[in-house]
């Protein structure tokens, strides 16, 4: 006896922005937030957040760069294993 599948449809929205200014865009956002809160555990967390998102953002841009591109998808510099 065969187990029918049940596919999800998957929720996809088309996105307005660029993932790097997405990513920036949630930095700011979290460092305003964490701003009001009282120093603790919610304010550490959306500011290691906040740095994570900044540091994908980063990311992000240096691996689309026309350099990594241009050159097979090695950063400059470095080498393939």
């Amino acid at each position: 006896m065969e187990v029918e599948r049940i596919k999800k449809k998957r929720n996809r929205a088309p996105q307005n922005q660029p993932l790097g200014q997405r990513l920036v865009h949630f930095a700011i956002a979290a460092r305003k937030n964490a701003k009001q809160l009282a120093p603790g555990r919610e304010k550490e967390m959306l500011l290691r957040k906040a740095r994570q998102a900044e540091a994908a953002a980063e990311l992000e841009e240096a691996l689309s760069s026309p350099q990594v591109l241009r050159h097979g998808g090695t950063l400059l510099g470095s080498r393939r294993l």
